[in-house]
């Protein structure tokens, strides 16, 4: 296809886009709602039932879609527990495109079978389970990945959650509930409202800087029969459902705690970048930039203070921090090999893009081509391997190729890690001081009458399915990601989710 031509499709791809997101306008929001719901499973789910292959039951409580538009044409997706909403208000403040966001509770029926009750539900539904004979063994493997960066799932908050404890809603509430869904819609309404009347403040004030992203904020919840679940966040099911709400050509996955540079917000609005990317993503190439994180040995202000100097400064700035041992490569520490591939020092000496070949165990975050992501494997729940499984198929299914881009780069907000994390690291092995850990230690006798724990069995499962997978890829045998009934029923009826 000739410059001329691509250029040509794209400026009619866009045009369309726009076109659509006007027909839809303030419906949008409850046509997701409405495709995703028509498909819920209301049999709550139990952990045995997710290690045996069962997918996620997510219910969408409520959305709030930003009326808000521009010519941005990309958009921020991402998905978190309630705990993380401020690292949801520091990305949207960040930036002025669309954001994508859906937010997850999970409901342990264990001490209130009432939680979810009045959910409505039909009764056309199915689990969207589609197997492709993966096996299970006893083997371990040590290419570890995606622990570090996560959507929350903090220990107070989730414990508080989850069993519908009286707290006092943030952020100028002050009435108590003892419902847990009541208090998430609360606390995502009223950062929904702030930010809109931001937006609006700096919109009728010059002197203000812009702000802030176009927010499309979903709540989803997860009745389960017993708690071991709650501690492990359907992380590939929350993403998929993120990226339901993206209607721009181009899209990124940035996790909750991963702030892109203010850069970006020239680059998006930068018509020459913009036929760049898209005309990498389409080829189709991933657009990738580098992920920073503090150092260590930095105090916690000075870590922030870092942070948003890494955000808010140009390049050089950046690797001058580098040099001074106050950034690092994000996860140098615990696993070189998920980003060792973008070769930093070269990155530091480009201002063109540059390829990079796929390696075993990379995970960048990137740009794509909206409608050419084949979404997330959900049968990887918590933070082992799940973003790491789809940039692994993106290479070696869909023979994308890694576009790194020298303008533009990913900072790691600092953070308390989840339990998982703690386990797999080591640094918590007793859940002291930690709920959440000492959930994942509890006991569990599974259906074969194995007495486990369930960090044990999921860590067993996680691991088995990741090694299947690789098989699959290597061998160039049949490979689906495993994803629910409603995902795939709201991308074939959502208008901006068809190909035509």
């Amino acid at each position: 296809m000739s410059m001329v031509s691509h250029s040509r499709v794209v400026a009619l791809v866009f045009m369309l886009e726009a076109w659509i997101i006007c027909a839809v306008g303030a419906d949008e929001a409850n046509m997701l709602r409405s495709c995703w719901n028509a498909k819920y499973n209301p049999t709550p789910i139990m952990f045995e039932e997710w290690i045996s292959g069962h997918p996620a039951r997510l219910y969408m409580v409520d959305a709030w879609w930003s009326s808000r538009r521009n010519s941005i044409p990309l958009t921020i997706f991402t998905m978190m527990s309630l705990d993380r909403l401020s690292m949801l208000e520091s990305q949207c403040r960040g930036y002025i495109g669309p954001i994508s966001a859906a937010v997850y509770i999970p409901l342990v029926l264990e001490r209130d079978p009432s939680l979810g009750s009045d959910f409505k539900a039909t009764s056309d539904h199915d689990d969207g389970v589609e197997r492709h004979g993966y096996g299970r063994d006893d083997e371990n493997d040590d290419n570890y990945g995606d622990g570090d960066s996560d959507g929350g799932e903090g220990d107070n908050e989730v414990a508080n959650v989850l069993v519908g404890r009286r707290r006092h809603i943030q952020g100028g509430y002050n009435e108590s509930h003892t419902d847990p869904v009541a208090l998430a819609r609360a606390k995502l309404q009223n950062l929904f409202h702030l930010m809109e009347a931001e937006a609006a403040r700096a919109a009728g004030n010059n002197s203000l800087p812009g702000c802030c992203c176009q927010l499309r904020l979903m709540l989803y919840a997860e009745r389960m029969s017993d708690s071991p679940l709650a501690t492990i966040m359907p992380t590939n099911s929350m993403r998929n459902a993120a990226m339901l709400g993206a209607t721009t050509p181009l899209s990124a996955m940035f996790d909750a705690d991963l702030a892109p540079c203010t850069n970006i917000n020239d680059l998006v609005q930068n018509a020459s970048w913009v036929q760049y990317i898209s005309k990498e993503t389409t080829r189709p190439s991933i657009c990738i930039p580098p992920a920073w994180e503090t150092r260590g040995h930095l105090q916690p202000n000075s870590k922030n203070v870092v942070v948003q100097r890494a955000i808010t400064g140009i390049k050089a700035d950046v690797l001058d921090m580098w040099a001074r041992s106050e950034l690092q490569v994000f996860q140098v520490n615990v696993c070189k090999h998920c980003h060792k591939t973008f070769d930093h020092s070269r990155w530091a000496k480009e201002d063109m893009p540059y390829t990079v070949q796929h390696t075993l165990g990379f995970e960048p975050w990137g740009i794509l081509w909206r409608l050419r992501d084949p979404g997330y494997d959900e049968r990887f729940r918590g933070w082992l391997y799940d973003k790491q499984t789809h940039v692994e198929a993106l290479a070696r299914k869909h023979r994308y190729t890694f576009t790194v881009l020298p303008d533009l780069w990913v900072v790691h907000r600092p953070h308390k890690k989840v339990g998982i994390v703690q386990l797999y690291r080591r640094s918590n092995t007793t859940g002291e001081g930690s709920r959440e850990v000492e959930a994942l230690l509890r006991p569990v006798v599974l259906s074969n009458g194995k007495n486990t724990t369930v960090y044990t069995a999921y860590r067993h499962y996680m691991d088995s399915m990741r090694r299947t997978l690789r098989s699959a890829l290597a061998s160039r045998q049949p490979y689906e990601p495993q994803q629910n009934a409603q995902f795939l029923h709201c991308k074939s009826v959502l208008p901006w989710w068809q190909q035509g």
